[in-house]
């Protein structure tokens, strides 16, 4: 069946979408055209979202993330003219009049040849016949000369089959833009158990190790993210240890596909730990590391971590301070994962009493403070004393987002050039993404254009499959959009697209801002 939607012709049979105004063929993808033909035989009637993955994924079981990210890359691929349309609690819908055709026209066929003008194929008899009198020929009339008629020679056999070959894998390569990237490194961070000993510690600990990996050439998933993950997953399965077997399954809606599991013991009044390497392929135990306090433990497993996936490379920052100091943030870190506010504030503001110089504690308490207390917030960054460039670039954000809050865009855009400036002294392009987020909202501020910088950011995160800071991305573009005064149902799609995949971590309702990719 085929049907014109739009300046489009969907044909299902020859698995074809083709842009009838220009003739350019635009997918051959099966699992787009599986669901716009769906789509476009329900119309106008919406369809749920069970009914499309059993139709693109017959017989797989996948998450609604998978559907999704569908849905996204074909907007994002037909562009404004998609009329896909997001129907709230069900599925989708094609917004558009949708016209049967009964059959496209495929390029003309050669006709056939007149049967009075075929020749007729050589019997096998007058074949052998045949060469028997060429051996004769040739072996009677001298030196034998090689017959170039009909005979290929092997190197051009193998010339032409290393050709199809190359242009197959050129094929994928363009029709699937992770067919070179399947095996790049997206690793979440976290505790093997989360019920033995403090759950805060826990938690922090693989904050702050996600934090000093970051820079690495490998995709670190958020902390808060992998925290939401792991707690729906223990729910869902109370007794079944993470591996390579179920790797995937916890993976689905991180977009992981790696974990790093810490284990972590004490023994004769010092911490041991030791971390799991988790591949769809390996499940690996690294040494044990061993410290009098937790901080030097987990020194070494960073170290060894970061020399396991590149070496000669330093962490974001460096935790310079005692050790007591070192487990009090550890600890808040924890409570910042589970997005567990007033224990961390009052664990910060302990910290802050007995060392009254931690820079780290003053910007976690800035940051807590921010949109309920921008005065207290900023009394905490005048206080800060740091030429840490990471400390400093977390500073500016905040100062950026302040200001915009008390609507002095003109001093915020000071700060945001501030943070661009400092993001590329940093080697993480996650940094670098949350600068351009922080920019665009001063733009958007002073009545500029935002999407670009909205862009940018969103291929960075979807380049690293960070699902939730793509997530806060596409809430920040719909904010923009908004600015246009048009392409309303864009962005209605966006903010859509953003609030599934946080109702499905259970994430309360966010906007767009650049503070909360930060820790």
């Amino acid at each position: 069946m085929a049907y014109k939607i739009d300046h489009l012709i969907l044909d299902s049979k020859t698995m074809t979408l083709i842009d009838s105004e220009t003739g350019q063929l635009i997918s051959q993808d099966v699992k787009l055209i599986a669901a716009l033909d769906l789509l476009a035989a329900r119309y106008p009637n919406a369809v749920t979202k069970n009914e499309l993955m059993a139709a693109i994924w017959p017989k797989q079981f996948l998450s609604e993330w998978s559907l999704s990210r569908l849905i996204s890359d074909t907007r994002n691929l037909l562009g404004s003219r998609h009329h896909i349309q997001t129907v709230h609690g069900r599925g989708y819908r094609y917004n558009f009049p949708v016209v049967e055709v009964t059959r496209y026209e495929s390029p003309k066929e050669e006709p056939p040849i007149p049967e009075s003008t075929a020749q007729e194929a050589p019997s096998p008899e007058s074949f052998a016949q045949e060469s028997s009198r060429l051996e004769l020929s040739s072996s009677d009339t001298g030196p034998s000369k090689e017959i170039t008629s009909g005979k290929i020679h092997p190197f051009v056999i193998y010339g032409l089959f290393f050709l199809a070959v190359s242009c197959c894998l050129l094929i994928l390569y363009w029709t699937n833009s992770s067919f070179l990237n399947q095996q790049q490194p997206v690793i979440a961070v976290l505790p093997a158990d989360i019920e033995d000993g403090h759950p805060a510690w826990r938690l922090g600990m693989p904050a702050f190790i996600s934090t000093q990996m970051s820079g690495l050439p490998i995709a670190i998933t958020h902390p808060r993210l992998v925290t939401r993950q792991l707690n729906l997953w223990r729910q869902q399965y109370p007794n079944q240890t993470l591996n390579s077997k179920n790797l995937k399954t916890f993976c689905t809606e991180l977009g992981c596909n790696q974990l790093v599991l810490i284990h972590q013991t004490l023994n004769h009044n010092r911490i041991l730990l030791n971390y799991q390497l988790i591949t769809p392929d390996t499940d690996l135990m690294s040494p044990t590391f061993s410290g009098e306090n937790l901080h030097q433990a987990m020194e070494s497993v960073w170290k060894n971590l970061r020399t396991h996936f590149a070496k000669n490379k330093k962490p974001i920052f460096e935790l310079a301070t005692d050790t007591d100091a070192a487990e009090f943030y550890i600890e808040a870190l924890g409570y910042l994962a589970k997005d567990d506010a007033p224990p961390a504030k009052m664990i910060l503001a302990s910290l802050l009493k007995r060392r009254p110089d931690f820079a780290m504690g003053k910007l976690a308490l800035a940051q807590l403070a921010a949109e309920m207390n921008p005065e207290a917030s900023k009394n905490w960054l005048e206080q800060l004393n740091t030429q840490d460039p990471y400390l400093l670039f977390v500073a500016s954000i905040l100062q950026t987002q302040i200001l915009l809050a008390e609507s002095k865009p003109d001093l915020a855009e000071q700060s945001a050039a501030q943070a661009i400036k400092l993001s590329t002294q940093l080697t993480s392009e996650h940094v670098s993404a949350v600068a351009l987020i922080n920019t665009g909202m001063v733009n958007m501020a002073l009545n500029r254009s935002a999407l670009e910088e909205f862009e940018q950011a969103k291929n960075i995160f979807s380049n690293h499959q960070d699902a939730y800071a793509l997530a806060i991305t596409n809430l920040c573009m719909a904010d923009a959009i908004d600015l246009t005064k048009d392409r309303a149902g864009q962005a209605n799609n966006l903010r859509d697209e953003a609030q599934d995949f946080l109702n499905r971590l259970q994430f309360p309702m966010m906007t767009c801002s650049p503070k909360t990719l930060l820790y």
